[in-house]
């Protein structure tokens, strides 16, 4: 026997969302958000170093906002987004048009690490390494380590060191760096690296006598705030080879 069957089927249609925020977690996560989809299974969302998104990465969620991590401090990426639906096939249907218009972020950049920390006359010199997508550096300094701390410079990216002069002798003082991006006008910075401290040069000791005798030379000068000890150099001219004679805490 024969049976005619009548059969019936309607087109799933999704909207297309958009990216209505991205926002720094850190150096290494971004979170978006964007707008929901009525009738929406769930979301991909897509996120590439490049606008093309030639080896991108997609992360499906069922809710309007998701927090990518694992990402490289300092680098530009791109995010777009589409909606899906599972029809009766289980075969996905996504957004009529695709995929969102992409948004472009930043993550913060990565600490500044302080490599040496040297003191002179008057002054202290501080560097540190270099920081991927970094634009500026920003150097604090303190008079103790856990006191208030002051922004003594702004150093453009392509400089990793700063001479701070003016200070007082013979003291200690710390530093910390911090690296940002920029985007959109906007700063986007990234943590303090580790605190480390210098000091700066004593004074120079002034000589108050030299008086001579029987194959000796007995020298006295003025004590130095903050010296540690005093070297004590000869020579038989005033403009030849100083060898030091001896170390006198």
């Amino acid at each position: 026997k024969d049976y005619t069957v009548y059969a019936g089927w309607k087109k799933i249609s999704l909207g297309k969302t958009s990216i209505s925020s991205l926002t720094n977690s850190g150096t290494s996560a971004l979170k978006v958000q964007y707008g929901t989809v009525q009738g929406a299974e769930g979301y991909e969302v897509n996120y590439a170093v490049n606008s093309v998104f030639t080896d991108g990465k997609t992360i499906t969620v069922s809710q309007p906002n998701v927090t990518i991590t694992g990402l490289k401090a300092g680098t530009t990426y791109y995010v777009r987004v589409r909606a899906f639906k599972t029809d009766s096939a289980g075969e996905k249907v996504y957004s009529e048009g695709g995929y969102s218009t992409y948004k472009m972020y930043k993550t913060a950049p990565a600490a500044p690490q302080i490599n040496t920390v040297t003191g002179g006359t008057n002054k202290i010199t501080v560097s540190w390494d270099k920081v991927t997508g970094a634009s500026y550096y920003e150097v604090y300094m303190a008079t103790s380590k856990t006191g208030t701390y002051s922004k003594i410079a702004s150093v453009k990216s392509g400089t990793t060191s700063y001479a701070k002069s003016g200070l007082s002798t013979a003291k200690t003082y710390y530093f910390k760096v911090r690296a940002y991006t920029t985007l959109d006008g906007s700063k986007i910075y990234g943590s303090f690296g580790t605190i480390k401290y210098g000091t700066t040069a004593t004074a120079a000791p002034a000589i108050s006598s030299a008086a001579g005798g029987s194959g000796k030379a007995t020298i006295k000068w003025g004590a130095v705030t903050g010296a540690s000890g005093y070297a004590v150099y000869m020579a038989a001219s005033a403009n030849g080879t100083y060898s030091k004679l001896t170390t006198v805490s």
